[in-house]
């Protein structure tokens, strides 16, 4: 995943390999990446596709490892991720670069404790400046958590615990902020039908809110994805598993303007909310 800097130039998560082919949809046809014990770096390549350059690569130490998700550029300019493993408590990291490679900082490391562990997702950056995330394990009922911390490492906040109930666990996509201001996510399991949900929590971590919970069948289950928000406000989203079969993925329902509405198709369904209020 590459996103364009201010800089113009790309910068994403690149996996470690001896010989990287097709990357950037196909313009850089065999790149060299650093070293076979690496095994994920971050890279920059311009916007014709040439230059590619990792500018850190992660050792599985204190700075983490398997960076699944992709990365932000913060209003200071630095870009910031997280590793899926690793780091100081050895179940992932918040991390922060300069976008020329210097200034490496771990921002914290997960413990599998009530900070959580193993964050799957990317962070965004709040209207406050603060950094929003998910970790899909941990906590005090092992179900994952919401989090925030400063832009500059500081003041890490576990906002939610997820306890496995009709709250939802294991959230593996990352969130948005609404134009209310509100956090608003997925929780791939449990709920009350056990399929999933899909939430809203305030930036201070008080009012989280179910919004949703998946049926399985038709209503679709377990949203792996996040969300966004539409022109419209209502938000929009995917469900991994659920749906109907693929010879009725035409067909679409529009249900009670109070409930969601489903574009079925073959193992999945996309899902659309109206906000709250």
């Amino acid at each position: 995943m590459f996103f364009e800097a201010s800089s113009r130039l790309f910068h994403g998560l690149i996996h470690e390999t001896n010989q990287a082919r097709n990357v950037f949809n196909g313009l850089l046809s065999s790149v060299r990446i650093v070293s076979l014990a690496l095994v994920w770096g971050v890279g920059v390549a311009s916007l014709d596709g040439q230059g590619l350059t990792t500018i850190h690569a992660f050792t599985g130490g204190s700075n983490g490892a398997y960076t699944y998700a992709g990365l932000i550029q913060g209003t200071n300019g630095r870009l910031y991720g997280t590793a899926l493993d690793g780091g100081t408590g050895g179940y992932g990291a918040i991390f922060a670069i300069n976008v020329d490679g210097t200034g490496f900082t771990a921002l914290h490391g997960f413990t599998v404790g009530s900070d959580g562990g193993n964050p799957h997702a990317g962070l965004i950056q709040g209207t406050d400046g603060r950094l929003y995330g998910t970790a899909l394990i941990g906590g005090a009922d092992e179900c994952g958590t919401i989090f925030a911390i400063n832009a500059d490492g500081t003041g890490f906040t576990r906002l939610y615990a997820f306890t496995g109930e009709s709250d939802g666990a294991d959230p593996y996509a990352g969130l948005i902020q609404g134009r209310d201001g509100r956090l608003y996510g997925t929780a791939e399991y449990h709920g009350a039908i056990d399929f999933g949900t899909v939430f809203a929590i305030n930036t201070d971590g008080s009012g989280f809110t179910t919004l949703h919970a998946f049926t399985g069948g038709s209503g679709g289950a377990d949203p792996y994805a996040g969300l966004i928000q539409g022109s419209d406000g209502r938000l929009y989203g995917t469900a991994n598993e659920g749906g109907v079969d693929f010879r009725r993925s035409s067909q679409s329902t529009r249900m009670a303007p109070a409930s969601p509405y489903f574009i079925r198709s073959r193992m999945a369904a996309t899902v659309a909310y109206p906000m709250p209020g």
